[in-house]
């Protein structure tokens, strides 16, 4: 995990363990569509030697993970109904991982 399990809980103001592998679910999803918008992988510590595009998980990154997890606690399913729109919540996360992708000519 590159996020710890208490900081989730802490981010979602959960008190209680009886979520616990939801969110982890939640974290592993959260990191692969991160990695799937940079088209980079993320690591914890440190990059292997065999990945000259990889990344260590910055605290930006991190917080992008928090905030796409914290969404999908509090919206389960797909569609949010109602004049709530995730909109803020995915241009916030764009804005602290978009200087991380990598740009190609």
């Amino acid at each position: 995990m590159l996020i710890n399990l208490e900081l989730i809980k802490q981010h979602c103001r959960i008190d209680h363990d009886s979520e616990d592998e939801l969110l982890k679910q939640y974290e592993d999803a959260a990191k692969e569509y991160i990695e799937r918008q940079l088209d980079r992988r993320l690591y914890e510590d440190n990059v292997p030697d065999n990945d000259s595009e990889g990344l260590v998980a910055k605290s930006a990154i991190k917080q992008a993970m928090l905030m796409t997890i914290a969404h999908w606690y509090e919206h389960r399913e797909s569609v949010v109904v109602g004049s709530i729109t995730s909109t803020e919540i995915e241009e916030g996360v764009w804005r602290l991982i978009q200087p991380y992708r990598l740009m190609g000519v």
